[in-house]
Parts: structure tokens; C-alpha cells; sequence
């Protein structure tokens, strides 16, 4: 073995001081020359994940050799010559096809470890895969670290590299292997994730929807994928209240065929040391903690990326892995971007690398060349891997730590190790997946093979729709969903749409008239200039349109009558915004109740699983209700706005005349508080005293403060406190009529609103609320039953699928055991 000390010759740095992770105890790896002759004498071992070892037998280094020959030579028989990098640079779709295999030449596809990934690839089929936890490989790192490059050389697949776009969402790639003669498939779709870090609240009901299935993987077809997943997710990058930089749903890419290897590898975003890009402090540690909830899943194993020319010191994965208590175990580390740093610097890596001291791990580190942005081939991108790390100084690390072939062989065989661990708990997690696949079968119901069962479900469905759609009107307490409590909600739009007439219904402003109690001038304030208007927000002053319409509907009526007629036109323009507020406000009572309407459709629909196709027809059902009863209501607000403004002006409200006399009563009195202000009763009552000393006041009861005493000398003043002049008394009477008419005919129009054109609404048995009835579907013709009740052919597939999943788990607990004693056996 070589010594460890340092090589001057080498130009080896000073040992680096700090250590982020545990300082175990870790052998260094074998030196290059001694894995050299191993690896020509013998094999590569499945290691414990303790150590690295190169003392064992599971590929044949001499045989990988002969099969790249034999590929190669195949290829340039086929009159496919192997293109150069400068050639390759230029093309853009570089495509993942069968002859491109995932993990091609590693341990992935060994005989040994084949029956280890055939009992996974067994569970995931039959759908326990997706309630075990089963060993996969987790790759993590900052942002710009790395790892989307180091992901397509480890898959294949044409990540995009080097673009300076952050990962938005996590990336789930299964590999497993079909039938021989079956063509490769790739599936791409989106599932949920394990946590909501971001606090998005995102639906998932909605993951199911996005699917892709494809023979290949081009670039750029890869890149359109993205894109699309992208605004499925509904990510919005950048800063606002908009804005959505990350989503916790997972973006699945299955691929089979029958030269795939049996695997899964996890790609999450990057962890950030500073917001960027306007991602926010709450973004940034919503990825912490998605990355986080990935690495402590005790059966992941975890491929730690660090840029070779960053500093390792600012590397927050290997920080957030220390304070985590990731156990050093199931971590690899893995240094990128070799082919980017300084002579010096590379140095350091390799002194890191080859001793393991510093930065310690116990499977320790790995070195790799990153892809390029510009698409190349398999064989021209590991040969310039190879092509750099057989230079000095990288050629100084062993070389089972050199390069993506080496790392994706220790990968293979720490992950066989976690497999075989892991199995002997999949007992208690197969008998829970059985029972989940039995009560999926049970939600899916009976099939509908005839007429008579397609509309006894219609039936069913709209029955159960017509029940919560009366307890949203009439019970909301039964209901589940505050969402469909359509009365609660109906009530209190009535009550802002009341608040909302009474404040800004009228188009002047009315005058507050003050019975002289407050010690207010009941004259308006403008009653010596017929400019100066009233403290309004309406535009317009009322007494203003008051001259003007009296000037206008001029008749035969003397100086100082009234004029009855000018009432008509000044009741209309006061009432012009009604029908502009009222129907605002019925087309929000609309919009809520087709919300709730849907609402109820879509709770019905799951609960009894009914299509996707039934739910959309069933939505547009309620949509054209929607819009002929709304059209109804509009209408007969329309009519009814039309009545208030052009019938005569009646009523026979007894408020009317109480109101015009409340009107009369205030200005009476304000023009006594007027009057007894310049004739104070004091001076009444000190005529009557034989002293007139104001002193004398107080030697009689003090009962005079509110005495208006009228001398018939100033009777005149008291009259003109009344009448200031005979066209303000006029102006003075419309105003107090029209006020008076203007507040009963407004709450006639409320009531009018909610009792004879909303409640209609709601009952209406062709509305949106109840139209989905029974009548409805028995009115139906028996073809538009046959396809309206009929099943969707994925439910159909599923429900055979899970009949034969059900009868798959019953086995998956002897596959186990059987898998379990096989390897047992090999090992032995």
C-alpha cells in the first residue's frame, strides 16, 4: 500500500483543517497501481458500506472491455463511425434510445444483483412500491453544483446543463426492465411529493392529468417536457405576489425496455446560500427542508455534489448533512467541474479524494467531468472524461474513484447492499399496500356494461347532488364543505349589497336636516348663493338639479307653488345607478351559486368515481342552466328598473307621509332654534322683573333654557326664520318629498331583489343549483345515457389492473422471501 503521507514532488497542499462531517475512522482507498492490478487479476466486489474494496467478483473488467469493443465494432458495422467532439458540439438532439442504455456496462445488470432488482421492479409493477420505502438513489447539492450533469451521465437522459436555470422541482427517474422483444418506452407524468415545503397548498388532485409516453428522448424534447411540467405545476418565476419559483409535486420518467437495468434515482433542487433570481427567503428554505425530508429517509442514499472549483467550506449541503445527522453511511461524495479549476486547487481535491481527510466520508469521495451544454454522445463524453482524468494531477487518485463508469459501479453496488437490507421490513409494508389496493377496487364500484345500470348511476349520482344542493339552501349545518354552504354566503352578499345601495345607490347626495336639537342651521348651507353645493362625494349638488328641473318642467303654477311634475324626472336620475349595482350584484349571486353548484357536482363525482368525461359534461350541464336563468334574472331586473323609473310615483307606505312630516317637523324647529337664538327668552323674562338685572334670572326656577317666547312685534322675524324666501321653501318641500319617497322605494327595491328575482334563482328547477335533478336525467335519450353513464377505459383498465395488482401483492410477501433466501444463497 502507498504511503499517505503528503508527495512534495506532487505539489500537494497543506491538509485541510476543518472537517464538516464526522471525523470516522475511514480507510483510504486502495492506491491507483494496486486497483489496477486487482482489477486485471480479479473483479469488483459488492462492498459493505463501510469501505471502498476492490477484492471481490461481481463484473468482469476484462468482459466490460470486450463488450465495449464488441458495441463499438457493431456500431462501425453498422456504418455508424464514431463522431468527433467538434463534430458532435453542433447537434441539439442528442436522443435516448435503446441502444443508449441507462447504466450501461455496470453492476446494475449482474447476474447477482439482478434478482435483487427484479424482486423491486416485481413490487413496484404490482403497485407496492409505492407505500414501501425502497432504496433509491438521492442526488443533492447547491445550486449550479453540478448535478443535472452528472444526472445525464449517470441516466442518460438530456438534462440540460449549463444553462444557469435552477431546478424548480424534484425529478424521479424509474428504470426497469420488460419482456425480451418488447419495445422501450419511456413515460413521463407528475405525482405528488412527500411534503408541501412551500406552503403552495397545491392540488393534487390534479398530478394524474399530465402524462406523456414517447419511444425516445431527444434534447430538446426533454426541454419542451420541462417546460410544460413547468406550467402544469403552475411555477411563475420570479418576485410578486404571483410569482411561484419551486413546486413540491415530483416529475416521474419511467423508462422500460428490455436492456434497462432495475433502478431509481431522485434529483431535488438545489439548496441555496442567498436568495437569487427573486426567490425568497421562505422559497429558499421550503427547498432546505424538501432536500432535507429526502436525505433522512433511512433507506435513500445520498450523492453529495460539490463543484471541485467552489469552496468547500461554503458548501451548505455538507453543513445541512452535519447538522441533519445524515448517517456518513449512505452519503457519496462527489466532486464536478474537475475540468474547471486551477492547477493548484485541483491539487487540494485530489489530496481530498485520495486521503479522505478534510471533508471525511465513509464510502468516500469521487471525481467526474461534467457534460458540456452542447449535446455529444455516450462515447465522446466519457471519452473526454477519461481523456482528463488520465492527466496530471487526477491521475494521482485511485482509480475506482475516477470517473462517471467507476461511480455509477459503486452506486450499483451500494445500492444492492441498501436493497438486501431493506427487505426483511417490507413484510408489514406489503400487508398495507394489499389493503389500500382492496379499498381502491372498492371506491372504483361495480362496472356499467348495460343501459339499464348506466342511468340507475346517473340516477344515484344526481339524487346524491340533489341532496346537498337543498342543504346548501335549506341546512347548510349538514354539509361538510364551508364551501358549499351557498345560504350563508347568499346572505351576506344581500347584506354588502344593501350596505352598498344605501351608501352610493343615489346619484346626489340628500340633505341632513336638523331639528334644531343639535344646535345645527337647518337652512342649507347655501341657501344665500346657488352655486356653493353641500360637503358631497356625488359629483353633483341636489339642490342644484332641484332649480333645474323646476326651471325646466316649468308650467302654469305661480311664483312660490310647487310643481309636482319635477319629481318624476329628479326620482329618476337619483335612481339611475340601480340597475348598474343591482345587476352587479346578481351576477355575483350567479357566479356563487355555479361555484357551489360545481363544488357539489365535483364532491359527488369522487365520491362515487365517476369519469372525468361525465364530471366535464355534467359541469356543462350546470353552465347552461347557469346562463339561460341567468339571462331570466337580468331580465326581470331590467323590467323592473324600467317600472320604478316610468310608472307614476305611488305609494302606500304610511312611512311616506311620516317621513315628510319628521322633514317639516326638524325644519320647524330649526327655525325656532334660529329665532330663539336672536330672541332669547331671557329678555322676556326681565321685562317682566321690576329689576332688570340679568342677576334676577336666578332667583326663579331655571326651567326657561328651551322657551322660544314669539313677541308679536318680531313676528316678522320669526317668519323669515321659516320661510327665507318663497323658491327655497319650494326647493326646500321637493327635496324633503323626494327624500322621503327616495327611502322607501329603495328598500322596496332590496326586497324586491333578494324575494323576486334572487330567491326564483335559487329555486329555480332549471337553474344551476337545482337543474341537475332526476327529471333532468330521465329526460335524457338513451343514447345521450349510454354515454353520459358510461365508464372511462383507464377505469375500466384500472379496475382490471387492480384485480390483478390484489392477486400480485397476495405473492408479493413470498416473492420476498424467495428473493431474500435466493440472494442468500448466492452470497453463500
Amino acid at each position: 500500500m502507498e504511503s499517505t503521507k503528503e508527495d512534495p514532488g506532487r505539489g500537494t497542499p497543506d491538509r485541510p483543517t476543518h472537517s464538516l462531517l464526522s471525523d470516522q475512522d475511514s480507510r483510504r482507498p486502495t492506491s491507483s497501481s494496486r486497483v489496477e492490478n486487482s482489477l486485471a487479476s480479479s473483479s469488483i466486489r459488492v462492498p459493505t458500506t463501510e469501505r471502498l474494496s476492490t477484492t471481490a467478483k461481481t463484473v468482469d473488467t476484462k468482459q466490460v472491455g470486450s463488450i465495449s469493443a464488441e458495441r463499438r465494432t457493431q456500431n462501425t458495422d453498422q456504418g455508424q463511425q464514431p463522431k468527433s467532439p467538434s463534430s458532435s458540439s453542433n447537434e441539439s438532439n442528442v436522443s435516448l434510445t435503446e441502444d443508449v442504455q441507462l447504466l450501461s456496462e455496470d453492476p446494475f445488470s449482474s447476474e447477482q444483483s439482478r434478482a435483487l432488482f427484479d424482486a423491486i421492479d416485481e413490487l413496484r409493477i404490482c403497485g407496492a412500491g409505492q407505500d414501501l420505502d425502497l432504496p433509491q438513489l438521492v442526488i443533492v447539492g447547491q445550486q449550479s453544483a453540478g448535478k443535472s450533469s452528472l444526472l445525464q451521465s449517470l441516466t442518460d437522459i438530456p438534462f440540460t446543463v449549463g444553462s444557469g436555470l435552477c431546478t424548480r422541482f424534484a425529478t424521479r427517474i424509474i428504470s426497469r426492465r420488460t419482456e425480451p422483444g418488447t419495445s422501450p418506452m419511456i413515460h413521463v407524468s407528475i405525482e405528488s411529493g412527500d411534503i408541501d415545503p412551500f406552503g403552495y397548498q397545491e392540488n393534487k388532485e390534479r398530478t394524474g392529468n399530465f402524462t406523456r409516453a414517447l419511444p425516445s428522448m431527444t434534447s430538446k424534447v426533454f426541454e419542451e417536457i420541462v417546460k410544460q411540467a413547468s406550467s402544469y405545476m403552475g411555477i411563475l418565476p420570479g418576485s410578486g405576489p404571483n410569482k411561484k419559483n419551486f413546486s413540491s409535486q415530483v416529475l416521474k420518467i419511467e423508462l422500460s425496455g428490455p436492456s434497462r437495468s432495475h433502478f431509481g434515482i431522485l434529483d431535488v433542487p438545489g439548496v441555496f446560500n442567498a436568495p437569487i433570481n427573486g426567490i425568497t427567503d421562505q422559497e429558499m428554505a421550503g427547498v432546505t427542508k424538501m432536500v432535507t425530508s429526502y436525505m433522512k429517509k433511512s433507506q435513500n442514499i445520498i450523492i453529495c455534489v460539490a463543484p471541485a472549483n467552489g469552496d468547500l467550506s461554503n458548501q451548505t449541503i455538507l453543513n445541512l448533512i452535519k447538522s441533519e445527522h445524515i448517517e456518513n453511511s449512505r452519503v457519496v461524495g462527489v466532486f464536478t467541474k474537475i475540468d474547471s479549476v486551477g492547477d493548484h486547487d485541483a491539487r487540494g481535491i485530489v489530496y481530498t479524494v485520495r486521503e479522505n481527510k478534510g471533508i471525511t466520508l465513509q464510502n468516500g469521495w469521487f471525481v467526474v467531468q461534467n457534460c458540456g451544454p452542447n449535446p455529444v454522445s455516450r462515447l465522446e463524453r466519457e471519452q473526454a472524461e477519461k481523456t482528463t482524468l488520465s492527466k496530471p494531477p487526477w491521475v494521482d487518485i485511485p482509480e475506482q474513484q475516477r470517473g462517471t463508469a467507476k461511480l455509477k459501479a459503486f452506486l450499483a453496488n451500494i445500492l444492492c447492499t441498501r436493497i438486501r437490507e431493506a427487505f426483511p421490513d417490507m413484510h408489514r409494508t406489503i400487508a398495507k399496500s394489499l389493503a389500500a389496493e382492496k379499498e381502491r377496487l372498492a371506491l372504483l364500484g361495480d362496472d356499467r356494461t348495460d343501459y339499464a345500470q348506466r342511468r340507475e348511476y346517473l340516477l344515484t349520482l344526481v339524487g346524491r347532488y340533489q341532496d346537498l344542493a337543498r342543504w346548501a339552501l335549506k341546512s347548510p349545518e349538514e354539509l361538510a364543505f364551508d364551501e358549499m354552504k351557498l345560504r350563508g354566503m347568499a346572505h351576506h352578499a344581500a347584506e354588502c349589497f344593501a350596505e352598498e345601495m344605501r351608501l352610493n345607490g343615489n346619484s346626489f347626495e340628500f340633505l341632513e336636516i336638523a331639528d334644531g336639537t343639535n344646535g345645527v342651521d337647518a337652512t342649507p348651507i347655501f341657501s344665500k348663493t346657488f352655486l356653493t353645493a353641500p360637503n358631497s362625494d356625488k359629483k353633483a349638488d341636489l339642490y342644484k338639479e332641484i332649480r333645474i328641473q323646476i326651471r325646466t318642467n316649468q308650467g302654469l303654477e305661480l311664483p312660490g307653488m310647487s310643481n309636482p311634475a319635477v319629481l318624476k324626472p329628479l326620482f329618476r336620475k337619483q335612481t339611475s345607478k340601480w340597475q348598474k349595482l343591482g345587476q352587479d350584484h346578481l351576477e355575483s349571486i350567479v357566479k356563487m351559486s355555479e361555484n357551489v353548484a360545481m363544488k357539489i357536482l365535483a364532491e359527488v363525482c369522487k365520491h362515487l368515481n365517476a369519469p372525468a368525461f361525465t364530471r366535464n359534461d355534467l359541469e356543462d350541464v350546470i353552465s347552461s342552466f347557469k346562463a339561460h336563468a341567468e339571462k331570466q334574472a337580468i331580465e326581470r331586473l331590467r323590467t323592473f328598473c324600467q317600472e320604478i323609473t316610468t310608472f307614476p310615483l305611488q305609494t302606500s307606505n304610511t312611512l311616506f307621509l311620516e317621513k315628510v312630516t319628521q322633514a317639516q317637523h326638524a325644519r320647524f324647529r330649526g327655525a325656532l332654534e334660529r329665532y330663539r337664538k336672536t330672541n332669547p327668552a331671557d329678555n322676556f323674562l326681565l321685562k317682566l322683573m321690576a329689576s332688570p338685572d340679568p342677576v334676577n334670572l336666578k332667583t326663579i326656577p331655571q326651567v326657561f333654557g328651551s322657551w322660544a317666547i314669539v313677541d308679536l312685534n318680531n313676528i316678522n322675524d320669526l317668519f323669515d326664520r321659516m320661510h327665507p324666501r318663497g323658491v327655497q321653501n319650494t326647493e326646500d318641500e321637493i327635496h324633503d318629498l323626494l327624500k322621503a319617497y327616495y327611502e322607501i322605494a329603495l328598500e322596496d327595491f332590496l326586497s324586491h331583489i333578494q324575494h323576486r328575482i334572487v330567491e326564483p334563482f335559487f329555486q329555480d328547477k332549471h337553474g344551476p343549483v337545482l337543474g341537475l335533478s332526476p327529471n333532468y336525467i330521465l329526460s335524457l335519450s338513451e343514447e345521450r345515457i349510454e354515454m353520459l353513464g358510461g365508464e372511462e377505459k383507464s377505469v375500466i383498465d384500472l379496475r382490471r389492473d387492480t384485480i390483478d395488482k390484489i392477486k400480485r401483492l397476495e405473492d408479493a410477501m413470498r416473492i420476498a422471501d424467495q428473493t431474500w433466501r435466493r440472494t442468500k444463497e448466492r452470497e453463500a
